[in-house]
């Protein structure tokens, strides 16, 4: 292929186009990268302070903990029921209501056990009278009394016969009515069939039956507490047996907790107990252990504990969810650093103090942990400095300024 003259001149104006373009652009750029390195200061980049903030490393008790969740019970709860059956005659109680032990609740109409009493009471003067002129002429003599005291004491050697399994209790039941029915045949125990006899023991027995009753009608509080599942009107049947309301005693409530078997003999009675409940923010309660059960649940391998808390102001409600930790042991004098102190960079865990105001990177030999404190074994010492926020982009001399923690 020949190349002509003309094609050749045209070749090489664009070339010397396309290179003076070239250096144009790139003279420019050189102007405007050492117009923006001019710009830059680099004597103060070493002048960037990092906000953090900190805490000092103490010497102090190292608590560990085991962990459990529980529901919130009463520490006391209680169905009330009725006794017997009748009319509601007055209702002194409300949902929620806070009553005292011996309080009137429930009045139920008590007209008919009045005259239940009456009549019994009448029923016993009529008995004391016949009683009177049955025992007229009829006084035990001595003899029958001797004769009884030597019965009395065969029955006490039988008993104690039989309880160490000398006789059976097929012979002692036998011997047992032989015994008893010669008491009788001595005529010492001659009031007692007199008693019998007259209808007083009976017409007694009646009376105090028509007081019980009468009781029955005033349905009062057996403990101090509060009322919860009233609905109740008066002028209401009720049966003897009905459920009526409960009374719960939440001045103290208690969590029941599920301890994993390898747990239990790590915790004792009277254990601190640190409370958390998800439905109350923000609020930690303080409780003890007040029982472990004696066994462990073949099915499930836990076992049953009850933390008791103070629950006076009424903050706390049987039925919400509890997450508890249970204090199980104490070792004094351990240095402790905040966990959001301590860092894990290439394998190997760190703290950041700060020494004039610049950051220091230290390396540590961790102890264990609980919801707060890191024991700290080697690497730094009480009374320093520790960040807890800010260190995660911190280099070791790095410029800090100490802000406040927050609240």
């Amino acid at each position: 292929m020949k190349i002509t003259f003309k094609f050749y001149v045209y070749s090489l104006v664009i070339i010397m186009v396309v290179s003076g373009a070239i250096y144009i652009l790139s003279t420019e750029t050189k102007e405007i990268v050492n117009e923006s390195s001019k710009s830059i200061q680099y004597e103060k980049l070493d002048d960037i302070e990092f906000e953090v903030k900190t805490s000092d490393v103490i010497k102090g008790e190292f608590y560990r903990y085991v962990n459990a969740s529980g529901l919130v019970k009463a520490n006391k709860e209680l169905l009330i029921t009725s006794n017997i059956n009748g009319i509601v005659d007055s209702v002194n109680i409300y949902e929620g209501k806070k009553v005292n032990k011996g309080d009137l609740l429930i009045k139920l109409d008590d007209q008919e056990h009045l005259l239940a009493v009456d009549d019994a009471e009448v029923r016993v003067t009529e008995a004391k009278v016949e009683y009177g002129f049955l025992i007229r002429g009829n006084e035990v003599d001595s003899a029958a009394i001797l004769q009884a005291d030597e019965i009395y004491r065969k029955i006490e050697k039988l008993e104690s016969d039989y309880k160490r399994g000398i006789v059976s209790e097929e012979e002692y039941l036998t011997k047992m009515d032989e015994l008893e029915l010669g008491v009788l045949f001595t005529g010492a125990r001659k009031e007692e069939l007199i008693l019998n006899k007259s209808g007083l023991t009976s017409a007694i027995n009646s009376f105090k039956r028509a007081k019980i009753n009468l009781a029955y009608t005033k349905i009062k509080a057996p403990f101090s507490g509060a009322v919860g599942n009233v609905n109740m009107v008066a002028g209401q049947r009720i049966s003897a047996g009905e459920e009526l309301f409960k009374l719960l005693d939440t001045d103290k409530i208690k969590i029941e907790l599920g301890i994993l078997e390898n747990d239990v003999s790590s915790i004792k009675e009277g254990n601190k107990a640190l409370i958390s409940i998800p439905s109350l923010q923000n609020i930690e309660f303080v409780g003890q252990v007040k029982f472990i059960s004696p066994f462990i649940d073949n099915e499930t391998r836990v076992c049953k504990a009850i933390v008791i808390i103070d629950n006076r102001k009424n903050i706390i409600k049987p039925g919400m969810a509890a997450e508890v930790r249970v204090e199980t042991e104490r070792q004094k004098d351990q240095t402790l650093v905040p966990v959001e102190a301590v860092l894990f960079r290439d394998n190997r865990t760190l703290v950041f103090t700060v020494e004039n105001d610049f950051s220091k990177w230290k390396y540590v030999t961790l102890g264990e942990r609980n919801e707060k404190y890191y024991q700290i074994f080697d690497g730094i010492t009480p009374g320093e400095n520790v960040i807890i926020d800010g260190h995660f982009t911190l280099g070791h001399d790095s410029k800090v300024k100490i802000v406040p923690a927050s609240n």
